[in-house]
């Protein structure tokens, strides 16, 4: 799998995650791959907003959905990116894989959330 990070900008992120919780690697996701999934993620967080205010499944206003691994959620171009499985096999481990693309979204309202591996 390609990588364009070295070695240290990879510990920097890894760094910046322990830190603060999350980590911004720019220009490794197209803006239009990003505009298309935010469009398609749209009806699905409306679906889901009764559930995530009323019965939410991880704590106030979080609701965890699980997304279809097809197009415009699932694109090769983050599920396959390199630096990206670096920086998440340095965290979790080299045997860590996604079994499952959700999102766990907070809504206004949500309890801050300490950083954690799921």
């Amino acid at each position: 799998m390609k990588r364009n990070l070295t070695a240290d900008e990879i510990a920097e992120h890894i760094d910046k995650i322990d830190k603060i919780g999350y980590t911004i690697l720019k220009n490794v996701i197209p803006k239009e791959a990003i505009a298309e999934m935010a469009a398609a993620f749209e009806p699905v967080w409306t679906e889901n907003l009764d559930k995530i205010m009323n019965d939410p499944n991880r704590g106030s206003m979080r609701h965890y959905i699980t997304l279809p691994f097809t197009r415009p959620f699932y694109q090769d171009t983050y599920h396959g990116n390199g630096d990206l499985f670096a920086i998440a096999r340095a965290i979790l481990g080299d045997d860590a894989y996604a079994m499952q693309f959700a999102s766990d979204t907070p809504a206004k309202g949500s309890i801050y959330q300490d950083w954690h591996s799921d």
